[in-house]
């Protein structure tokens, strides 16, 4: 017996509102973040033992968190859109593997605060540990589904 028999699921909707759901809160994540880039820069220099970016200047953090904004912007467009789904969806995965273990060292140091809402939300790391990891299932469940492994593998198109 089908699943969407059972419990009237249409999992075409489920994975666009998926979809839309991981890029939007990539953008709004992305937009928090530019509107705090000092408060993210002094919680870097804070989290981050001295040894590892002692080194840097400060403009060569800025230029790192400009980059990942970037990404994080650029992630949740093309999620958006549907656009090169099956690599977005891949980069995807990637970006929230590395989320989880900048987050779990985050929690391992006992810090206050992730960053990743900004200073203007306030979220712990092992609150963010636990929501990155259930945006990395989401997004893989996502992964699986385009591939075509499922029966719904036309996620790009728009609805």
């Amino acid at each position: 017996m089908k699943l969407e028999a059972v419990y009237n699921i249409d999992t075409d909707k489920i994975c666009y509102l998926l979809r839309k759901g991981i890029g939007g809160l990539f953008i709004l994540s992305a937009s928090i973040k530019v509107l705090a880039a000092d408060y993210m820069i002094d919680l870097i220099f804070t989290l981050m033992p001295t040894g590892w970016i002692g080194w840097m200047s400060e403009g060569l953090l800025l230029t790192g968190l400009l980059v990942l904004i970037t990404v994080e912007i650029l992630l949740g467009i093309l999620l958006l859109r549907g656009i090169w789904l099956a690599m977005v969806l891949s980069a995807t995965i990637l970006f929230f593997t590395l989320m989880i273990f900048l987050n779990g060292y985050q929690w391992w140091s006992n810090a206050s605060d992730c960053g990743c809402l900004g200073g203007w939300i306030s979220i712990s790391p092992e609150v963010t540990t636990v929501k990155t990891f259930v945006l990395l299932v989401m997004t893989v469940y996502l992964k699986f589904m385009n591939q075509g492994f499922g029966r719904f593998n036309n996620l790009s198109t728009n609805q």
